[in-house]
């Protein structure tokens, strides 16, 4: 979330500085070095420089995008309660389709990374209504949340989606070619560039009375061979099973 938030503040900072009414200058620059404590990381004061316009223009032209900045210099220090608050306050003293759009998105974020999959669904979804309707990493976010519910055909249309996307990242899309292909999720216990050490790796697996599977995918143009197991419908199963494997196989990851 925070790569997303810092390219979107800086788009932002740059329409303060080319704003002509309302307050003076002076104050429109202070907002924008805001959004440049913000891009490097400087959180703290990224949020005062935010909270000096709110309380001098609560009704400023810019206030939308205060609000919008001490939303995500919040949530960059995690604090998400408060974030929550004032994005929605920039949600809803905006006109701006792309500060609601990254305003939702945000939001979806936080939920997303609190493992609260219906509310990032929802979040994810309203920000589909000011973002072009093909946004791939939207579309990727409302995927995964179905999955990590276990609804794993209602999934797929949005990794369609993603892959389908004209000029689309490679990395995301790739991605959601794998996500679309699952239907549970596994535990991944290794990967190999040979075939023998991941069937050596199953056959011990077997013996501690773990069913593995050795698959092989195309890795960076050569064969790569993985081994897995389980079939759990959603993340808390699968995370579940992952914290017993764990204590003897430290490695192990859930897939996808």
């Amino acid at each position: 979330m925070r790569n997303f938030l810092q390219t979107t503040a800086a788009a932002l900072g740059l329409l303060l500085l080319a704003a002509c009414t309302g307050p003076t200058t002076t104050d429109r620059q202070a907002l924008a070095r805001g959004y440049t404590a913000f891009e490097s990381k400087q959180y703290a004061p990224a949020e005062s420089a935010a909270t000096a316009y709110i309380t001098k223009f609560p009704d400023g032209p810019n206030i939308d995008e205060a609000y919008y900045l001490r939303g995500i210099s919040l949530a960059g220090r995690n604090q998400n309660v408060a974030a929550a608050t004032d994005l929605r306050m920039a949600i809803q003293s905006s006109t701006r389709n792309d500060l609601k759009a990254k305003s939702w998105h945000t939001l979806g974020d936080m939920a997303y990374e609190g493992q609260r999959w219906s509310e990032a669904r929802a979040d994810y979804s309203q920000a589909l209504q000011y973002y072009p309707a093909q946004d791939p990493l939207t579309n990727f976010r409302i995927g995964a949340c179905f999955q990590a519910e276990g609804r794993w055909a209602e999934a797929r249309p949005y990794f369609a989606k993603v892959i389908s996307t004209p000029g689309g990242d490679a990395a995301i899309i790739d991605r959601a070619k794998t996500r679309y292909a699952c239907t549970s999720y596994c535990l991944q216990f290794g990967a190999y560039r040979d075939t023998t050490s991941a069937l050596n790796a199953a056959a011990t697996l077997k013996t501690a009375g773990v069913i593995a599977q050795v698959l092989m995918e195309t890795r960076g143009g050569a064969p790569m061979y993985f081994v897995r197991a389980g079939t759990f419908k959603t993340l808390v199963d699968a995370e579940s099973a992952k914290a017993s494997a764990t204590r003897s196989y430290p490695g192990a990851i859930v897939y996808p």
